[in-house]
């Protein structure tokens, strides 16, 4: 009998050996897919509010004021960007720094936050333009 036993305890100690291998593989998966998402701009955005002197309007009444003209930014892999609808101008090319958080487009820098599906774009001191990704 207690070979039996012996037995039984064995396999029981493998099987949960072998769950919290797996488990760990799983954990380490999924780890990796997150450190390589994060902080990945790439991909096109679109107004979602702009404040200036301190109030904030949505893109809604963004779209009364200043028309249905498209308000987007695209970030490219290859640290370029497409500006739409932005000050008027109907599309400018630029360039990024996803680290350093600037933008540079027309010779001019600009700082940009990235908050989850959010990046807020600082237009001077007092007027921000914030566009979330599509």
């Amino acid at each position: 009998m207690p070979e039996k036993e012996n037995a039984k305890n064995t396999g029981m100690i493998a099987g949960i050996i072998g769950g919290a291998v797996a488990l760990i593989a799983i954990i380490v998966v999924v780890i990796i897919i997150i450190a390589n998402n994060s902080g990945n701009i790439v991909g096109k955005y679109t107004i979602d509010s702009m404040t200036e002197g301190g109030t904030t309007i949505d893109a809604e009444k963004i779209k009364e004021y200043y028309g249905d003209e498209e308000w987007s930014i695209e970030f490219k892999d290859d640290n370029k960007c497409v500006m739409k609808g932005i000050g008027g101008r109907s599309e400018v090319e630029c360039t990024y720094d996803k680290d350093k958080k600037k933008i540079t487009a027309e010779g001019d820098d600009t700082d940009f936050t990235v908050d989850g599906d959010k990046i807020t774009i600082k237009m001077d001191s007092s007027t921000s333009m914030t566009f979330k990704k599509k």
